[in-house]
């Protein structure tokens, strides 16, 4: 009987070593499946980033020639509005598809020389801080206002006729090409 028992013992031995080695060919080709998904994953963003790219650079070479074409209208509509500006005095013209405005920039207020400037700069054109002065551009360009005058150690750069254009909203779906 013992030799019956010690032949059972080893079959039984035998057969779990042979579902144990199946089980870790098992786990093995899961593993597998894993890393091989994770690749694909990985190889789908991938070719999701080109595929973005392409679009990218054929949309900017798209909008490119449109921006381009905006820019030489834009220019002409500016010249446009100047010369009006110039013989009429109007400043804005209101039109169906949107404004034209030119509008005076604030001029320039620029410290060349600060020693210079708070030699003669009087209360109203300094910010204080304790410890401390530093020039108020809005105090030194009221201060100008009032009294016509420029501080030593200040330049102004005169303000430049500005163009701007506004689009009026057109609804979605509304063709505006004749």
């Amino acid at each position: 009987m013992t030799d019956m028992t010690s032949f059972i013992d080893e079959l039984i031995e035998e057969q779990e070593n042979h579902d144990a080695a199946q089980t870790e060919a098992h786990a093995d080709l899961l593993l597998l499946e894993i890393s091989n998904l994770q690749q694909s994953i990985a190889d789908t963003f991938t070719t999701a980033e080109e595929e973005q790219t392409l679009i990218q650079k054929w949309a900017l070479s798209r909008t490119t020639k449109m921006q381009d074409r905006i820019d030489r209208i834009s220019q002409y509509l500016e010249t446009f509005m100047t010369e009006r500006h110039e013989s009429s005095g109007e400043k804005t013209l209101n039109l169906a598809h949107g404004t034209l405005r030119i509008r005076k920039s604030r001029e320039k207020v620029e410290i060349t020389d600060l020693g210079e400037f708070l030699k003669h700069a009087r209360p109203e054109m300094l910010r204080t801080q304790p410890e401390s002065s530093a020039p108020d551009m809005a105090g030194i360009r009221s201060w100008m206002k009032m009294s016509g005058k420029v501080p030593p150690g200040v330049e102004v750069t005169p303000g430049k006729n500005e163009f701007s254009i506004k689009i009026e909203e057109q609804p979605h779906g509304t063709d505006t090409k004749g």
